[in-house]
């Protein structure tokens, strides 16, 4: 029915306090919601008949196409990686039995991850993992500032809004150090960098993971922390809600379609199935509150493994 269509749609936009410029403009927001709507509804169907193994819903993003997400949301460039001479840092000894490591853990939950915020880009992993090692250390949880990473990085080479990695996110902490969110506020545009910011800490180095191997990511979220984790975001991905492992057939095995950064804080199984635990920078309208499981040990799904890396404090 149009009448119930229009009201779900104008109570979403209150909802997520959309504002749109014109008429034209809402006519096309309600145009490309139906369409997302449409496809949501049919994929739940398939859910229910165990055809998928994880379900969509109406999110922040229901009026965009994914085109529009692509370029707004998703500024993660595989190409840009270049690992500088500060991740040569040894890997700490991750041969521990495989007994003793447990078979599931939630960081968050422990306290050592901070809220989820609405920033939209890559470089919130790198800062995410930074704050957990800090908390690791020092029993201290701060917010640190992802707007300095925007606005300085870009000599390191960042791209401001567009596009960055967290190897480049590391080597600017690494020379400069780091502030904190209250000392820099995020505005989500590129602004000009304050150089005389009150810095929180400098990190020594980093730690790069072997490409594709969960295993060995596994012992090092169980050990170190949390792992600022690259991946490939899919229009299901931005689609997904609620507590389900996400699985996606249309994610390629080529790393060359990586587009995103997360912050792996944890790992688990759920009825056999087992995943890892990411939390996202999408806002809390996303997934499960801001946080989703991700398909583990199947054949490093969506690429979650081929990036991997902590910094050292």
């Amino acid at each position: 029915d149009n009448l119930i269509f229009r009201n779900f749609f104008s109570s979403t936009q209150l909802k997520y306090q959309k504002v749109y410029s014109n008429r034209n403009e809402e006519l096309y927001r309600r145009k490309v919601f139906f369409e997302n709507l449409k496809a949501i509804c049919e994929h739940n169907e398939k859910f229910r008949k165990n055809l998928e193994t994880y379900e969509k819903g109406v999110n922040v993003f229901a009026d965009m196409d994914f085109d529009e997400f692509r370029s707004t949301h998703l500024g993660f460039n595989p190409k840009m990686v270049k690992l500088s001479k500060f991740h040569k840092f040894p890997i700490e000894n991750l041969s521990r039995r495989q007994s003793d490591i447990p078979t599931e853990i939630n960081w968050f939950e422990k306290g050592a991850v901070s809220r989820v915020r609405r920033q939209g880009n890559n470089y919130f992993p790198a800062i995410g993992s930074v704050e957990s090692q800090l908390y690791r250390k020092y029993n201290v949880l701060v917010e640190l500032s992802v707007q300095e990473i925007v606005d300085c990085s870009t000599k390191n080479g960042n791209e401001g809004c567009v596009s960055g990695v967290m190897s480049q996110s590391f080597d600017y902490m690494i020379e400069n150090g780091i502030g904190s969110e209250t000392n820099y506020p995020y505005t989500g545009t590129n602004e000009t960098c304050l150089s005389t910011r009150k810095r929180i800490l400098n990190i020594k180095g980093y730690v790069q993971l072997p490409s594709g191997d969960e295993n060995t990511l596994l012992k090092a979220v169980a050990k170190i922390g949390p792992i600022a984790a690259a991946m490939e975001i899919t229009n299901n991905t931005r689609q997904f809600v609620g507590k389900t492992i996400f699985y996606d057939k249309a994610c390629h095995r080529s790393s060359d379609f990586m587009n995103h950064a997360v912050l792996i804080v944890g790992y688990g199984s759920s009825n056999g199935s087992e995943y890892w635990l990411i939390k996202n920078s999408w806002g809390d309208s996303f997934g499960d509150g801001g946080f989703a499981k991700i398909a583990r040990n199947k054949g490093n799904h969506c690429n979650i493994a081929t990036d991997v890396s902590f910094p050292i404090l």
